[in-house]
């Protein structure tokens, strides 16, 4: 058993699911906070239901849930029903949800049945679209929806409806409303032969028959209801009839402007046969008035054809239609002539058009990179490439770019990471061809990202919805999280200065955690079972406000040195004085690899006063940025006689310069870095060294302009030198 989320308002329920077209699973609910649901929660799986992604916040709702409603003294609830298109057609694998409304646009005062779509598999969510399509605020209720997307991508919504009835209180009837444009627009059809009033069901308190369903099949829409016009509650049903379906995959822009285009289509029956006399293509070139027409030809079993005459350059309109012996209409698109398909016949001049999120800094770590871009053209895609050089003076290299899903294309620079340092400047564009008989190119601008001594290393990708370490719907909370040497380095991380830790939120609570502190440390642990309590370097003290979901990170003020070998351990705590709520984050199954405890102390700190964690079967996600360690080399043709410290070159730098310095004696090293003000803002070195001559790489891309001074100490020697940082 796997908890799928966890409602920062309090209260989940409601939940429907259903199977996605590559075997995603789907889940929504309400989620609510008073009596009725405040708004409706999303979340799928792609492996089966291992992991999830949690959207606790789909969209607003308003919804209707009463123990009394519209004078019948009925329980209603206001649940989400969710169902999705697996056709293959071109709104494959596109989601809806729909559930019951009042008081929030665009349902009216009252309850309203609401629909919701998302084209990007729940990523993000449409605007409401009201179903039922009587007049708003007219004093009629609708309720208890349900969904289907029939086999030719129709969206069907049955529900409980009272508009044909004088008084709020009189009878009630079932209706389905019909959409064959992805929910855009709708139409409704009464679907029971009788009527009748809600009422509770003897005994069982306010309940009625609450639930409704609807399914499909054979070109028949079945719609399944609660009533007690016989006298009892029974289930009740009716099959509408949709009539024959043509499926077709429109044409695209053409270079041909003379003789014919074939047109080919499938036209499934519905229990009835097709009239070919009625089975037509109509067509028209530079005329919104589509009259021309074509008879088809049924090639074999349900396949249909047609050949599109091309008289000429222009833009051509054209749509399907069929008949069937029972006189039901069926077209290609749904709703023609008003709506319809198009190309347009022309030699082609227009260049391919490339969309492309340009790198402005590559962490050293992460090279070679992936160029990701999004190529479209009126014809086609022929080829897309990229050329580059590192440096201005660099070798002109270039590599193809693979055609991914759609429009996608990407490709690795064709580099090893040894090949670049920092400071190194890539110069690349994007080119693509187009498919067309010129072969027309366009390129993107060149774009100019610079290799940097920084990396972020993010560690598990889990939709585990975890309450560590931000567990302030209690006072007090300590949260230790252990990170091995092995996972950060197989993720781009080095050894350096972590400078920053984040975690990825759900849902952000706006109160700060006080007497917040992030420690780390090393360590040759592997699991954790209990608070580790000694060793710690404290990278932040003092408050701390989550500003927002998604990735949310933590400044250190002090730099955590983590060496590259070492597993490393981290803690999150604080010490407030009240409680508001969790502010929940992702997290990835794992053992032992995080304890944690939160409590209400009236006295004491969390920090140190917590010491029974819970060990945890998960960890949450967490990314680490790095300033990578800064290479020191060794002069060794001969020893110094004397301690020096020598001016950093070049001076002023952007943003690398060299600090050598020399020392007669072995001894203990410390070379470190402060601002105007006196803080300590990086640590170059902190070790035993040999006698020698030393020379250190200096990265300053993290800070900004100014003055900063370097401080030498070995074997009570000492000397401060200033430098000028210029970007």
């Amino acid at each position: 058993m796997l908890q799928i989320n966890n409602s920062p308002s309090g209260l989940s329920q409601g939940a429907d699911v259903i199977v996605g077209p590559n075997g995603e699973v789907y889940v929504t609910w309400s989620a609510q906070s008073g009596s009725v649901s405040d708004y409706v929660g999303f979340a799928k799986s792609t492996n089966g239901g291992t992991s999830w992604t949690v959207t606790e916040n789909a969209y607003d709702a308003n919804g209707i849930r009463t123990n009394s409603f519209n004078g019948w003294g009925v329980r209603v609830n206001d649940f989400p029903r969710i169902g999705v298109d697996k056709t293959g057609g071109p709104r494959n694998g596109w989601i809806y949800i729909v559930d019951a409304e009042k008081n929030l646009a665009p349902a009216g005062s009252d309850p309203d049945i609401i629909f919701h779509r998302s084209t990007n598999g729940g990523v993000t969510w449409s605007a409401g679209v009201r179903v039922n399509q009587d007049a708003l605020n007219n004093g009629k209720v609708q309720f208890f929806p349900a969904i289907r997307v029939d086999e030719s991508g129709g969206i069907n919504v049955v529900y409980y409806d009272n508009r044909d009835f004088p008084s709020v209180g009189d009878s009630c009837a079932v209706y389905m409303s019909r959409s064959i444009d992805g929910g855009n627009t709708w139409t409704d059809v009464k679907v029971s032969d009788h009527n009748w009033k809600p009422k509770p069901e003897p005994g069982m308190g306010a309940y009625m028959g609450d639930y409704i369903g609807i399914t499909s099949g054979n070109n028949k829409i079945w719609p399944f209801w609660f009533d007690d016009k016989s006298g009892s509650f029974q289930a009740w049903t009716c099959a509408v009839e949709l009539g024959p379906s043509i499926v077709h995959t429109p044409l695209g822009n053409t270079e041909q402007t003379t003789g014919s285009r074939p047109v080919n289509c499938q036209i499934i029956p519905a229990g009835s046969g097709i009239n070919p006399s009625l089975t037509r293509l109509y067509y028209s070139k530079d005329n919104p008035n589509i009259t021309n027409y074509v008879q088809m030809t049924n090639t074999s079993g349900t396949n249909w054809t047609a050949n599109l005459p091309l008289s000429g350059a222009g833009l051509y309109r054209y749509y399907i239609t069929t008949t069937d012996s029972l006189n039901r209409v069926a077209t290609a698109p749904a709703g023609a002539p008003a709506n319809y398909y198009s190309f347009t016949a022309s030699p082609d001049t227009v260049k391919p058009v490339i969309n492309h999120s340009p790198y402005t800094q590559i962490p050293k770590p992460a090279w070679p990179v992936t160029v990701n871009c999004v190529v479209t053209d009126n014809i086609g895609v022929d080829s897309v490439w990229v050329g580059w050089r590192k440096n201005f003076n660099g070798a002109y290299k270039r590599f193809n770019l693979a055609r991914g899903s759609g429009n996608s294309w990407s490709g690795t620079f064709n580099s090893t990471n040894p090949e670049v340092a920092p400071n190194d400047t890539i110069y690349y564009r994007i080119i693509a061809r187009d498919a067309s008989s010129q072969q027309n190119k366009d390129s993107t601008v060149l774009y100019n990202p610079v290799i940097i001594n920084q990396t972020t290393a993010c560690i598990g990708t889990g939709t585990i919805s975890s309450n560590y370490p931000f567990t302030t719907y209690w006072m007090d909370g300590r949260t230790q999280i252990l990170l091995l040497a092995s996972e950060i380095l197989a993720n781009q991380g080095a050894a350096g200065n972590i400078i920053k830790v984040g975690f990825n939120v759900i849902t952000a609570d706006p109160a700060p955690m006080n007497g917040f502190k992030v420690q780390m440390q090393h360590t040759t642990a592997t699991t954790l079972t209990s608070f580790v309590s000694t060793g710690w370097t404290t990278c932040y003290s003092g408050t701390y406000t989550l500003a927002g979901t998604g990735w949310q990170y933590i400044n250190l003020t002090t730099p955590f040195s983590w060496n590259g070998t070492s597993n490393l351990l981290i803690e999150v705590c604080y010490n407030n004085s009240s409680w508001t709520a969790y502010s929940p984050v992702y997290a990835t199954s794992a053992t032992s690899m995080m304890v944690g405890q939160y409590s209400d102390l009236s006295t004491g700190d969390g920090c140190t006063q917590l010491t029974s964690p819970s060990v945890l079967t998960y960890r949450a996600n967490t990314c680490l940025v790095i300033n990578i360690a800064n290479k020191v080399s060794n002069n060794t043709n001969g020893v110094p006689v004397e301690y020096k410290l020598s001016q950093n070159y070049p001076n002023p730098f952007n943003p690398v310069t060299k600090i050598s310095f020399d020392i007669p004696k072995q001894g203990l090293v410390t070379l470190k870095i402060y601002d105007v003000l006196g803080r300590e803002v990086r640590t170059l070195v902190n070790e035993v060294k040999n006698a020698g001559s030393y020379t250190i790489d200096f990265n300053a891309a993290d800070l900004s302009s100014g003055v900063y001074f370097y401080k030498l100490e070995v074997n009570g020697f000492s000397d401060v030198k200033r430098m000028m940082l210029i970007k």
